[in-house]
């Protein structure tokens, strides 16, 4: 599992110091460590909503980062709002006033904001994960930067905007790049043939609408070339806003708008895909859809900028410029058109990305 509990250090090293001078039960097992995972700015979600529905890129984080802790054979909850308690594969899911003041943690794990429940609960490590770029001017997120021991973050790119916008009292912070998890275990028998399925699976405002210039001439090349676009606000509570961009896409013949799909669709078209075709102009974190896409062999052709340089790297294709700018649309096109057209370079690309 590409995850921060199987390929980070830095989150090994603090699980295990919370177990260090924890004595062993009699039989000689390991320390069974109390974890706490608090999820600020969320709607109302749990692994049901991962598994078998479509949740949002830090929600599906979280879940895959909580059930990974469970596999080791931690004690996890995940606390948001208020919520019925729920367990899904070893994980308990409460509200943030479940969770009880006499049962201190080994380790707690504040994700994206500051949550006043936290000062009243017992830790013996306090972490902050920070898992957006966009709101790092959060009135709020000072406070949380001021009662963790480390921060935690996506990206070197992240990082280096935030210490922007935030300046010295972020710079005088201890924290560590992490990624996000990708639960790679959903991703299983590589296909080697597939058909010319492109995939937008971003969400619509950060590039969708670039496809409308640049699918018709990548048609011109390879006119079997479809487009199917997976996303839509439901995933995070809100009105699908469709009719904002659907009729837009309509227009553009090879596209079909499929919106928000359950886990497993999703799972199964990017399985079948051949590229995750994403022209993005927002300030990505880290792109937990790249990451997804990439498993599962669906090579991104994306933007050179943000995280995206470091999350797909040498495992797609990487175009320079803006993608509103014609060298850029080109750029693109010709990429697109050249994976799709070279089985050769598509499935070397493929393989990098899968690795």
């Amino acid at each position: 599992m590409r995850s921060l509990v199987g390929r980070s250090p830095v989150v090994r090293r603090l699980v295990g110091a919370a177990t260090l001078d924890r004595p062993s039960d009699r039989r000689g097992a390991p320390y069974r460590v109390r974890i706490c995972i608090v999820l600020t700015r969320t709607h109302v979600f749990d692994a049901a909503d991962f598994h078998a529905g479509a949740v949002g890129g830090t929600q599906a984080a979280m879940v895959v980062l909580a059930e990974g802790f469970a596999a080791l054979g931690h004690e996890v909850t995940v606390a948001m709002v208020p919520r019925p308690v729920a367990t899904h594969a070893g994980v308990r899911y409460c509200g943030v006033d479940d969770l009880r003041e006499d049962e201190p943690l080994d380790l707690l794990l504040l994700v994206r904001d500051w949550e006043p429940a936290v000062a009243r609960l017992r830790a013996r490590r306090r972490l902050l994960l920070l898992t957006d770029v966009d709101h790092a001017d959060r009135p709020t997120l000072p406070t949380a930067l001021g009662w963790a021991e480390r921060v935690l973050l996506m990206s070197a790119y992240q990082d280096r905007r935030l210490e922007h916008v935030l300046g010295a009292r972020y710079h005088a912070t201890d924290r560590a790049v992490v990624g996000l998890p990708v639960r790679t275990a959903d991703y299983g028998a590589f296909a080697e043939r597939r058909e010319n399925l492109l995939l937008y699976c971003s969400v619509p405002e950060r590039g969708l609408l670039h496809m409308r210039r640049i699918l018709p001439a990548i048609r011109r090349a390879v006119p079997d070339a479809r487009l199917l676009v997976t996303s839509d606000h439901t995933m995070w509570g809100e009105r699908s806003r469709r009719g904002i961009y659907a009729p837009k896409m309509a227009r553009t013949e090879g596209v079909e708008w499929l919106g928000a799909v359950p886990r497993p669709e999703l799972v199964a078209l990017q399985s079948r895909a051949r590229l995750m075709t994403y022209p993005c102009h927002f300030v990505e974190g880290f792109c937990l859809a790249a990451a997804e896409c990439m498993a599962a062999g669906a090579v991104p052709v994306t933007t050179r900028g943000y995280a995206l340089e470091t999350t797909v790297g040498t495992s797609g294709a990487l175009i320079d410029g803006w993608p509103r700018g014609f060298l850029y649309r080109r750029r693109f096109v010709r990429a697109a058109v050249a994976l799709l057209r070279d089985d050769d370079a598509w499935l070397a690309a493929a393989r990098r990305a899968r690795a």
